[in-house]
């Protein structure tokens, strides 16, 4: 288990999850979800 903190901008999260996609089968994300225009997680 690894955890990561990363800004709270679309281009971070979208960075992340493609190098961490490589490496993992499973990528669980948590907090810094809202409902609106700068929710990038769905």
């Amino acid at each position: 288990v690894e955890i990561f903190h990363i800004a709270d901008t679309k281009e971070a999260v979208q960075a992340l999850i493609q190098k961490l996609s490589s490496s993992y089968d499973l990528i669980l994300t948590t907090g810094g979800v809202s409902v609106g225009d700068y929710d990038f997680i769905r």
